[in-house]
C-alpha cells in the first residue's frame, strides 16, 4: 500500500478478521482500519471498490475471495490466492506476485472504470458455479 498510496493518498484500508494480533493493531492509521470482530462484513463489501487478498500460501476455494466474488467486489490477488479457484487475470480478476506488480493492478483497477465494469460483471459470473444449485447439478452429472 505504501507504493499505491504514493498516488493515491485517499484509498484507505480495511483490516477485517477477528482478533487481530497486536501487530496487526499497530498498523492502525488514518489510512488502515482494524475493526477487529465484525458480525456483518457485507457493508464492508458493498462499500468498498476493490478486495485485495495478497496470499502467500494456502489451498484450495479462498473463502473471502469468494465472498468479494459474490458481492461482484472486484480482487486483486496472487497466483496462489487464486489458485484451484478458476480465475483469470484481467478477466474476472487482477493477479500479481510482487510488490510494485501488484501495487500497479490495484491502482489500475481503482482508476479504469471500464476495466473495474468487466470484472465486477465477471466477478459474478465467476461464483455462480460454486452456488449450491449449479453444484448439485455438476454432482448428479458426475453421479448419474
Amino acid at each position: 500500500m505504501p507504493i499505491v498510496w504514493q498516488t493515491h493518498p485517499y484509498i484507505k484500508v480495511f483490516l477485517l478478521g477477528s482478533n487481530p494480533t497486536e501487530d496487526i493493531l499497530g498498523l492502525a492509521a488514518n489510512s488502515v482500519i482494524v475493526p477487529g470482530y465484525i458480525e456483518d462484513v457485507a457493508p464492508f463489501f458493498l462499500n468498498s471498490r476493490i478486495f485485495v487478498a495478497p496470499l502467500r500460501f494456502g489451498a484450495g476455494m479462498k473463502g473471502k475471495i469468494g465472498q468479494s466474488l459474490e458481492f461482484g467486489l472486484p480482487v486483486v490477488s496472487t497466483e496462489i490466492g487464486v489458485e484451484g479457484m478458476y480465475l483469470n487475470d484481467g478477466e474476472n480478476c487482477m493477479v500479481a506476485d510482487d510488490t510494485a506488480k501488484f501495487a500497479a493492478k490495484i491502482v489500475r483497477l481503482y482508476d479504469n472504470e471500464a476495466l473495474w465494469q468487466r470484472i465486477h460483471e465477471n466477478s459474478l459470473n465467476a461464483i455462480a458455479k460454486y452456488s449450491p444449485e449449479s453444484v448439485t447439478q455438476q454432482l448428479k452429472d458426475i453421479l448419474f
